[in-house]
């Protein structure tokens, strides 16, 4: 299973990034959850395209929960399914 995932990497740093694509990106985000008690973040994040089809991302916001200061952040590894998508909202469950 190890083997697999180490080719999976390879592949993703070999491949070259698309004409039409953009290499980095910034912007900023929100998040909402439905926990008890809710939770609002918004923030700012950025993100590299190593690859065609790889994409790693960071996210920090800071909100609120419960009448209280939250922060959040992320760390992501993404898989691109139509990597020659230049807009839209990005959208994962």
């Amino acid at each position: 299973m190890g083997l697999r995932w180490l080719s999976a990497v390879a592949a993703l740093a070999a491949a070259t990034p698309a004409g039409a694509q953009q290499v980095k990106e910034l912007g900023i985000q929100a998040t909402g959850t439905l926990s008890d008690p809710a939770l609002a973040v918004v923030g700012a994040y950025a993100a590299w395209r190593p690859s065609a089809r790889g994409r790693i991302s960071a996210a920090l916001g800071v909100g609120g929960s419960g009448g209280e200061t939250a922060w959040r952040g992320e760390l992501l590894g993404h898989f691109l399914l139509a990597p020659g998508r230049k807009q839209g909202p990005g959208v994962y469950v």
